[in-house]
């Protein structure tokens, strides 16, 4: 059985997401980073970095960093696919937007939303933000015209990719302005909100 310890508002969702799609067994350890659980001992000896998720998987391995726990689940399970397969001629999209989402988008997220993180002068903080946000808005314009008129990131069959976007999207600060910008990534966004697996977990993660 996997154990995911994660929390609202991380990048938590996109595994779960991949779980709840998979019909695999799994136990949700919410983390209350709020109340600084992410920080005591125990959780430290899972993540020396105090960040969540964390994913133990069979056999009592640990795994930090969601993007490499999503391509290990999509290479553990075969049924339903949620990636290409290693060495088909797909799989070089996926692993290029996966690691897009993970290392651009996501660093432009977080250089917005904690810019004090990113400099150490105070005075230097607002610059941040605003270069992380520009960021971001460059780089979902790169993912909506990728999308194009497809029905999904990938093309016409949904992939691990679509929830990470909407998670993505939906950290936006203003995700009605960058929808009514990016129209083909909110139209992939509302076609992983329909999802029966999404459902079954958007009330504990509150994106939308």
């Amino acid at each position: 059985m996997y154990r995911l310890h994660t929390s609202p508002g991380s990048g938590g969702f996109a595994v779960h997401a991949m779980l709840e799609e998979l019909g695999v067994k799994y136990a949700l350890v919410h983390v209350d980073t709020r109340a600084g659980q992410h920080r005591t001992r125990a959780f430290l000896r899972l993540n020396p970095l105090a960040q969540v998720p964390v994913l133990e998987v069979p056999g009592g391995r640990v795994m930090t960093e969601s993007a490499a726990m999503m391509v290990y689940l999509a290479d553990r399970h075969a049924s339903p696919r949620l990636a290409p397969a290693a060495g088909s001629a797909a799989r070089a999209g996926f692993l290029r937007w996966l690691l897009f989402f993970a290392v651009n988008v996501y660093s432009s997220d977080l250089r917005f939303f904690y810019a004090e993180r990113y400099t150490t002068d105070p005075k230097g903080a607002a610059g941040v933000k605003e270069a992380g946000l520009a960021a971001m808005n460059r780089e979902f314009a790169i993912i909506d015209k990728a999308i194009g008129p497809s029905a999904y990131m990938l093309g016409a069959r949904y992939s691990a990719l679509d929830p990470y976007l909407a998670m993505l999207a939906h950290w936006h600060p203003d995700p009605a302005g960058l929808f009514a910008t990016c129209k083909n990534i909110a139209r992939v966004a509302e076609k992983v909100k329909a999802r029966k697996a999404i459902r079954a977990i958007a009330g504990y993660h509150k994106l939308w």
